[in-house]
């Protein structure tokens, strides 16, 4: 288990569910609101979740699974429940479901992510063809 500081991204954790396996893949890191001293600490990650499997798949044929949501939220909390499998760079596709989350939520963070400047800021309160059309928002 990694420790929710060591969280990157491109990490996937698989979280199991009775007979069945959950692989999520962390695409973006959101962090606790700055008080002005070092990083704030990592809350939360912005997930794809791909289709439940039976079995842990190797790393490199994970990108070949179908995708059930393109973007959720998943509490870093949450991690303590979950196995670590390995890290696989974010692709760019990848990140069509979080795009659309922050267009209709925060646009001029969507507006920086578009130009290649995205950094894992504090919370405030292409699409590829195997991937659904529907940004999915799942609690898992």
């Amino acid at each position: 288990m990694r420790s929710t500081v060591d969280i990157r991204e491109g990490d996937i954790f698989a979280f199991t569910h009775g007979s069945s396996i959950v692989l999520k893949k962390i695409l973006r890191i959101e962090r606790d609101v700055e008080d002005g001293t070092s990083e704030p600490p990592p809350i939360s990650a912005h997930c794809l979740t791909y289709e439940s499997v039976t079995e842990i798949p190797p790393s490199e044929r994970i990108a070949w699974l179908k995708i059930s949501s393109l973007h959720s939220m998943l509490p870093l909390s949450t991690l303590s429940a979950s196995r670590y499998i390995g890290s696989v760079p974010v692709a760019p596709e990848e990140l069509v479901g979080f795009l659309e989350y922050l267009r209709e939520s925060d646009y001029p963070r969507f507006l920086d992510e578009r130009k290649g400047q995205h950094t894992s800021r504090p919370s405030a309160e292409l699409t590829p063809s195997r991937v659904p059309s529907k940004t999915g928002t799942d609690g898992m």
